[in-house]
């Protein structure tokens, strides 16, 4: 009877101590989940096409993001690439998520390409309306060309995104930091692909004072995309002075706002899109309509006087009696010449009854 005592009284703890361990060890593991969860914010993942190429061949990486649970609003990277396998063409940015933009992704120190912009409202990744999985987001595309046989290699570094969590909080994302392409033997001549495009860019632009751009002054704020084609570049002119090719921020030269702001992107089709933005303070005319009036009086008092100068020396005024005298004579000789010569109506009828009798 002991023994079964403690025998039933054993085995239950045993099992109790079983099943907390188990819990305890499940939880661990669901926690070490959600904090490993937690942290993988978003991974920005490539796409190269193809991998190996020939000499002259063309390859262009697409670089995207692929966000998890939480919203991206802003990023940042660099890609560099060794110069003498693969020889730089050019970047796209056609249909990125990202804009504005800001630092414009250029090629720098010949081997370089940095980059910065944020996402408005933020990405959550594009929902796919037939199973609901979400699909990454492209951010900009670079292409390459073979320049050299051999092994070439594509870099990727100080990537970090921004939640869109309110505080804007930076993590380092996941990613592939090394993406090897290989250029081969053949000769191919590469040639860009033509893209047909006849939509005009988009602009958004404003006109702000802040404190924190150049010192509180008037600066015009402007973000320009296109759907298929890339931005060629981007023209601001101010009133009636020449065309400037610039970049966002723009300090505006005509602090006092007089002046009309037009703002001109073309993209690499040729397609051009004209803002013209800003309300400038219009300058008071009257001035110029006193002047104008003025002027207009000077000039008729001016062809009168002329007029009466020309007049006196033609005509003085002792010899207007005479010419008039002289005038009414040789018009009253004409008239009685005319009727010696033709005969009153009157007789030319009486003659024309006797040639009838």
């Amino acid at each position: 009877m002991i023994f079964n005592f403690y025998t039933s009284i054993y085995v239950p703890k045993k099992i109790f101590m079983f099943l907390r361990n188990v819990c305890i060890i499940l939880a661990i593991i669901f926690g070490l989940f959600s904090l490993s969860h937690m942290a993988e914010a978003s991974v920005i993942g490539t796409n190269a096409v193809p991998r190996y190429i020939s000499l002259g061949e063309g390859v262009t990486v697409n670089l995207l993001l692929q966000p998890e649970e939480i919203a991206i609003n802003a990023i940042e990277g660099v890609i560099s690439f060794t110069p003498d396998i693969l020889k730089f063409v050019r970047i796209r940015t056609a249909g990125s998520i990202l804009g504005p933009w800001i630092k414009m992704p250029r090629l720098r120190n010949g081997d370089t390409i940095s980059f910065a912009g944020i996402i408005p409202n933020g990405f959550g990744g594009f929902i796919n309306p037939f199973n609901g999985a979400k699909q990454a987001g492209l951010l900009l595309r670079v292409t390459f060309i073979g320049n050299k046989i051999g092994d070439g290699f594509i870099y990727l570094s100080d990537m970090q995104v921004g939640r869109n969590d309110g505080d804007g909080t930076l993590e380092e994302p996941k990613y592939s930091r090394v993406i090897p392409i290989t250029v081969r033997a053949k000769n191919v001549e590469w040639q860009e692909p033509k893209i047909i495009d006849t939509d005009i860019p988009d602009i958004t632009a404003y006109i702000i004072q802040d404190p924190n751009i150049f010192n509180g002054e008037w600066t015009l704020i402007f973000y320009v995309s296109d759907k298929t084609s890339e931005i060629d570049r981007i023209t601001v002119r101010e009133g009636g002075t020449g065309w400037i090719t610039t970049q966002s921020p723009y300090k505006l030269r005509d602090q006092t706002r007089r002046s009309l702001v037009t703002v001109r992107a073309y993209d690499t089709a040729g397609n051009m899109h004209t803002l013209y933005f800003g309300t400038p303070i219009k300058p008071n005319y009257l001035y110029y309509y006193i002047l104008i009036l003025l002027c207009i009086i000077l000039l008729g008092a001016f062809i009168i006087r002329n007029y009466v100068l020309l007049h006196r020396r033609v005509c003085p005024p002792d010899k207007e009696e005479d010419i008039t005298i002289n005038s009414t004579y040789v018009a009253l000789q004409s008239i009685t010449y005319h009727k010696h010569i033709n005969g009153s109506p009157k007789e030319e009828n009486t003659r024309k009854d006797r040639k009838i009798i």
